[in-house]
């Protein structure tokens, strides 16, 4: 019996360890800053991303710009690829001529132009890892995540988000601001001149929504901090 009993709380641990190895989830982060040093110490500022690794996954808002994307990363995580395809491919069989661009892990590189919601320019640069099972996300200006479930309850395809306080401009006379607020991301909109701006407020946050852009793509988004 004692053996029985031995035998049962072994083989339990080890389904737990094959679980654990077959829920493992690896993300491409890229974290912003303002130059092109990625300077820890001035801090995180722009817009950011985080590229599930392993999954083909659709980028971009409209449909005539998306495009689907595959993130594969070498046995010692220190080289990631994005292999890019054209749009309309959602399982990437069809991989772009020249589609591939490689990221060396810690490096410093120009943010890409992955997310262009309301044709924001990403000016920014980005310093990359490689994550295994993030466990902590903090809460930034404004994030969107894009989900395979109607619930977006599963982990992310891939997010991209703008730190606190970032700030877009358009000319001289019209600015958007992201901030996060007791988990609400809102965004100030000023027009106007540096002296007389008239500025608003509003809640950006929106639930778990289909993404009518690009419907072949089977995906749903989530906008939070």
């Amino acid at each position: 019996m004692k053996f029985f009993n031995t035998f049962i709380v072994a083989s339990l641990m080890v389904a737990i360890c094959l679980k654990s190895y077959v829920d493992a989830v690896t993300y491409l982060q890229m974290v912003p800053y303002a130059d092109p040093n990625c300077t820890e110490s001035d801090g995180s500022y722009g817009v950011g991303f985080s590229f599930q690794v392993g999954q083909c996954m659709g980028v971009g808002d409209l449909a005539p710009g998306a495009q689907n994307i595959y993130v594969s990363v070498n046995n010692d995580e220190t080289i990631a690829t994005i292999s890019s395809y054209k749009n309309y491919d959602p399982t990437c069989e069809y991989r772009n001529p020249n589609g591939n661009s490689t990221w060396v892990v810690g490096g410093c590189y120009r943010a890409p132009a992955y997310a262009n919601i309301g044709y924001k320019v990403t000016n920014n640069f980005v310093r990359v890892s490689i994550v295994d099972n993030p466990s902590y996300v903090p809460l930034y200006g404004f994030k969107q995540a894009v989900y395979s479930d109607r619930q977006c309850s599963s982990d992310p395809q891939w997010y991209y988000y703008y730190t606190n306080g970032t700030v877009f401009h358009w000319g001289t006379e019209y600015s958007q601001t992201f901030y996060c607020e007791e988990y609400t991301s809102i965004v100030v909109t000023c027009n106007g001149t540096a002296s007389q701006p008239s500025c608003a407020s509003y809640n950006v946050n929106q639930g778990c929504s289909r993404d009518v852009w690009n419907l072949h793509e089977h995906n749903y988004y989530l906008n939070s901090c």
